[in-house]
Order: structure tokens, then C-alpha cells, then sequence
């Protein structure tokens, strides 16, 4: 379960390491399906929707998984202490190694990943810019991978 949350908070919900890092428990709100990050890049705050799967599999970690519902943190490490991104990044690599697929990918690139699926599932280019929580609109056309071609459709 825990792998699962992992993926779902740097793909479904694209967030940075840091943030992941700063995610309290607090800042998941499974019925409402909202995470809130209270930290981001710059000192900004943004709200990022979560489909019904990916609440559901968050509860799943966080109610099943959690020997320790006092503490702060959202996602726990082995020793029961706040997730680090180094702690993150081993997780998917565990996973990847699981997988028999070649190291090197990294939570950013998940994050890159999510850009770019949903720029081309139609999202437009600003609601995908909220999303990432992205100041500048250029810093979301490189996130999400644009072809020239693209671009000029848009």
C-alpha cells in the first residue's frame, strides 16, 4: 500500500519532493478528495483534486498502514519518522527493481510524466499550470514535454 501512496502523491497528484517531504497528514482530505500543499516552491500554496481511486488508495495507506496516527507526517519510513525524499526515491527504485525496469527514474519525472498525460488528455495549458503549481506558463510547456508542433495548435 504503501508503494501505491507513493505513486499516487509525485504522479496522480504531482507533487514536488519537498513537498512530499512537508505533506502532513492533515493535508489529505479523503472524502472531500482535495490535497492541500501547504509548502510549495516559493512559499506557494495550491489545492490539488484527486480522482476517487487515488483518495481511496491514500485512506488505504494511511488507515491500514500507519502503526502511529499521532504523528504529524503523512507518509511514514520505516522507523516510524517523517518520510524523507531520499526515502521516497528508494521506494521507487525498489519498485523499478521489482519491475525489471532499468534504474534512473525519478520522482521528478514523475511529476513530468503527469504533465504531459494530462496536457494530452485535453487538459488545457493553465489548469495543468494550477496544477503543477507553476508561477510562469513557460515552466509548464518544458514540464510538459511540448513538441514545437504542439505549440503551434495550441
Amino acid at each position: 500500500m504503501q508503494e501505491r501512496a507513493v505513486l499516487h502523491l509525485f504522479y496522480s497528484c504531482g507533487l514536488r519532493r519537498n513537498e512530499g517531504e512537508a505533506l502532513n497528514a492533515r493535508d489529505v482530505h479523503f472524502a472531500q478528495r482535495l490535497l492541500y500543499v501547504r509548502s510549495g516552491k516559493g512559499a506557494k500554496r495550491r489545492v490539488v483534486p484527486m480522482p476517487a481511486q487515488v483518495a481511496a488508495d491514500l485512506e488505504n495507506y494511511y488507515m491500514q498502514e500507519r502503526a502511529d496516527h499521532q504523528e504529524r507526517a503523512f507518509m511514514l519510513n520505516k522507523t516510524g519518522g517523517r518520510m524523507s525524499g531520499q526515502g521516497y526515491q528508494g521506494v521507487l527504485s525498489e519498485l523499478l527493481e521489482r519491475a525489471g525496469l532499468p534504474p534512473g527514474t525519478t520522482l521528478h519525472h514523475l511529476r513530468h510524466s503527469i504533465a504531459t498525460h494530462l496536457l494530452a488528455s485535453g487538459v488545457s495549458m493553465e489548469l495543468l499550470r494550477e496544477f503543477l503549481g507553476h508561477s510562469c506558463l513557460e515552466t509548464t510547456q518544458i514540464y510538459a514535454g511540448i513538441s514545437r508542433q504542439q505549440l503551434l495548435t495550441l
